[in-house]
């Protein structure tokens, strides 16, 4: 193993800190905000899986979708109980797939 550069190791070290450091710092600012979206009477769990969709590919968000729309449908079919999916939702999604 080559030998350490002091300098070098201690500006690494230091770099990351400050970096834990400002997501230490971003990720209360996310949280003050979803305080005040909670305040506001959103529905927080919802937000998070909004933003969440959004962050997504899209092609692969509608592939996952179609999968689990499938699934959702082979389930309902092989044990004959209705699921919380819409007929019309999963099935225009497990056609898209196929």
């Amino acid at each position: 193993m080559k030998k350490p550069d002091n300098g070098l190791i201690r500006s690494i070290i230091e770099r990351i800190q400050r970096l834990e450091e400002e997501i230490k710092s971003i990720n209360d600012d996310k949280s003050d905000i979803y305080a005040e979206a909670k305040g506001c009477g959103f529905d927080v769990k919802a937000l998070k899986a909004a933003i969440s969709y959004l962050r997504k590919d899209r092609s692969k968000a509608d592939e996952h979708d179609a999968i689990v729309a499938a699934y959702l449908l082979a389930f309902e079919v092989g044990t004959g109980s209705a699921t919380r999916v819409r007929p019309h939702d999963a099935s225009a999604t497990a056609e898209r797939s196929a």
